[in-house]
């Protein structure tokens, strides 16, 4: 049984395929939206690749990009009969700064998703590395020595590469996915995109390089199936 997670808020497009949720690869697609979603659909078919359901980001985004992205699933859950559901763009992406347009961006505070500056993302960003900073001097006092903080020992990576490592399927060619590979690291096959660290808010743009998750949380996706459009306040002029 095939799955696809999918990420459209903006260009590029990324879209993982999925078998019994276990991640088989996964492609970046440059250009403009409308052709990445063809795209996409077009090296589908060529593979005989059916899926059964659609696990995709809902927003915040590009205006644009989640209209075209929503017409897209929903015209092939009405014809296709394909399953769809969704999660916001944090669940999937991490903590991130997406942009939204000009010199905002959309981040996730507290909880609450906000439009902000670029300016207030970064200064955000600099006052959580301070923080870290200080937790982990903090942490080093404490437990004596470094090694006991960060990193991952081989063994515990190999038990998770043997536990949740894709399965690739040998009836479908891959030739066309050389270069999209899966990674390697702890922190991709816990979830995609950015690490859940608030010492760093990275910046979610044509520039990022973002990971599908090597195992496929379904109950991640429990949001209503429709845009979620996040627009900045409008400042009335005094009357």
């Amino acid at each position: 049984m095939y799955e696809i997670a999918l990420v459209c808020i903006n260009s590029p497009l990324y879209y993982g395929v999925y078998k019994d949720r276990n991640l088989i690869y996964e492609i970046k697609k440059e250009g403009k939206t409308l052709d990445a979603l063809h795209a996409m659909q077009c090296e589908l078919k060529a593979k005989h690749i059916t899926p059964k359901a659609v696990y995709y980001a809902r927003g915040p985004g590009n205006l644009s990009a989640l209209k075209l992205a929503h017409t897209f699933l929903h015209t092939l859950e009405v014809v296709e009969g394909i399953e769809l559901r969704a999660c916001d763009s944090f669940d999937l992406l991490g903590e991130v700064a997406i942009f939204a347009f000009g010199k905002r961006y959309f981040i996730k505070r507290d909880n609450e998703i906000e439009c902000v500056f670029l300016d207030e993302v970064l200064e955000i960003g600099e006052k959580s590395r301070q923080n870290a900073s200080q937790n982990i001097g903090v942490a080093k006092k404490d437990f004596g020595s470094s090694a006991r903080l960060g990193g991952v020992s081989s063994e515990v990576s190999k038990d998770l590469d043997s536990s949740v490592g894709g399965v690739v399927d040998s009836s479908v060619d891959f030739d066309f996915a050389k270069g999209a590979g899966l990674g390697s690291s702890v922190d991709s096959a816990k979830v995609g995109g950015a690490k859940a660290d608030s010492a760093k808010r990275v910046i979610f743009d044509s520039s990022f390089e973002f990971r599908f998750p090597r195992r496929l949380d379904i109950l991640l996706f429990d949001s209503p199936c429709e845009p979620l459009y996040v627009l900045p306040p409008v400042t009335l002029p005094p009357a």
